[in-house]
């Protein structure tokens, strides 16, 4: 109830704001600007939305590939689909739903162990500010240091850095302090008391995850992922340019990069389902730093938020309603069915 409270009033206190931010704003020109997008630039930027959604796919996959599994694992389209359906979850739910969508559904139906599957989602946060530490580092290359959005971008460099750092220390420095989160016997827990029981199962839950950080420790594992998180990332500045150019904003591909870093360090707190509101009032604000007049940007934001919001949403959903149908006719997999992935471990 409490977190329900918070999200509602997190919910109307974005409502508030951009009551606020956009009072001066001319609505009928925001229509007229809209209404004159050039529809071919959109098209295009709609297609390259699929090619982001593929390479986000196939990242995710690339780190499945070490955590045991059931059978054959989960095929390329099962992720797509269960892909969409997380986004489509987390964008019209509070929160982001979706993530535990994509660790629920993974271990109902392949038996991929749940920890693992946490792991790999952090992995993949790591992987992505890697990423974007990278662009960030070609941008302030290419920016004036004393832009305004300078610093911003400097910060989300660095929240990449630091996070490929920690998940780094995690996988290599595994062996070496595995033996201090206890033993994982059952009959161990078992005799402690209820309270040490916990602290035992949780211990084991962070052994369990640290080990399949492990697993994925292997340079071929963070190169494929690097590089389709790279490929995703540079096809999202090209959907955001489109956008831009669409209704006639012209800031240049150091504009383009400034803009798109700004407002993924504004989203990394989800404040409202799909970032309804949050969204516009970044990219306005980022927009009109660089000079642009409120009105286009405003256009422009509503154009690249609903290419990413709109198809995932509707197609999603679809998916959505097949993987909770699908919830009464399965069953939880078997440990004795499941089989460890082939060994990834680099040769020396």
């Amino acid at each position: 109830m409490r977190t329900q409270l918070i999200r509602a009033v997190a919910f109307l206190g974005v409502l508030v704001l951009c009551a606020v931010f956009f009072r001066d704003v001319k609505f009928r020109e925001v229509q007229d600007a809209l209404a004159h997008a050039d529809l071919r630039l959109v098209a295009a930027a709609l297609l390259l939305g699929v090619v982001n959604l593929v390479t986000r796919m196939l990242r995710w996959a690339v780190l499945l590939q070490p955590l045991p599994h059931r059978g054959a694992g989960a095929s390329l389209r099962q992720l797509f689909s269960l892909l969409l359906a997380s986004i489509a979850a987390s964008n019209v739910l509070p929160g982001r739903v979706g993530e535990a969508l994509r660790t629920v559904e993974p271990h109902r139906r392949h038996g991929y162990p749940v920890a693992g599957l946490v792991a790999a989602q952090l992995i993949e946060k790591a992987i992505e500010g890697l990423s974007m530490a990278l662009i960030a580092a070609a941008t302030l290359g290419l920016a004036r240091a004393g832009t305004a959005l300078y610093t911003p971008v400097l910060l989300l460099g660095g929240l990449g850095v630091g996070s490929t750092v920690l998940a780094l220390l995690v996988a290599f420095g595994y062996p070496r302090w595995r033996p201090l989160l206890g033993s994982s016997d059952a009959a161990v827990a078992a005799s402690l008391p209820w309270f040490r029981r916990i602290r035992h199962h949780l211990l084991q839950f962070l052994a369990r995850f640290t080990e399949a950080v492990h697993l994925m420790h292997s340079p071929r594992i963070w190169g494929q992922s690097f590089l389709h998180a790279f490929l995703s990332d540079v096809v999202d500045v090209g959907m955001l340019a489109l956008c831009l150019l669409s209704v006639g904003i012209h800031i240049g591909p150091t504009g383009w990069l400034l803009t798109y870093l700004c407002l993924n360090l504004t989203l990394l707190i989800p404040a409202t389902p799909g970032q309804l509101g949050v969204h516009e009032m970044a990219t306005v604000m980022v927009l009109t730093a660089l000079g642009v007049d409120k009105t286009t940007a405003l256009a422009a934001a509503i154009v690249y938020h609903a290419i990413h919001f709109v198809p995932t949403t509707l197609i999603g959903l679809f998916c959505l309603r097949t993987q909770v149908e699908s919830l009464g006719r399965g069953a939880l997999a078997s440990p004795a069915d499941v089989q460890p992935s082939r060994d990834i471990t680099p040769s020396p």
